[in-house]
């Protein structure tokens, strides 16, 4: 299982991260791709337009999670970027996950 952590480098949004990212362990076998996000909202609401209109199908992740408000549209930009419809998302904890 390949899991995208994005991360803003505070100390409780890591925290709370790697806690599922650690249980998330004892069931399976997982590689985990550390995303930095720093805040820019411009430069997200950019990424965003340049997933929808030039989609990318090189990767396939199978869980997307961050904490913190900063990697929200990131995560989005990046489900929108590399995913399939038979994906779902979970906004209220920045958590995606396949079906």
């Amino acid at each position: 299982m390949e899991i995208w952590w994005y991360k803003d480098n505070k100390t409780g949004h890591i925290k709370q991260v790697s806690v599922v990212i650690n249980e998330l362990k004892k069931e399976f076998d997982i590689t985990i791709k550390e995303v930095s996000c720093k805040k820019s909202f411009f430069k997200d609401i950019l990424n965003l337009f340049i997933a929808y209109f030039f989609k990318s199908n090189n990767e396939n992740p199978d869980i997307l999670i961050g904490a913190g408000h900063s990697v929200y549209l990131k995560i989005l930009a990046d489900k929108v970027n590399y995913w399939k419809e038979n994906y779902s998302y979970c906004c209220s904890c920045a958590i995606t996950f396949q079906k």
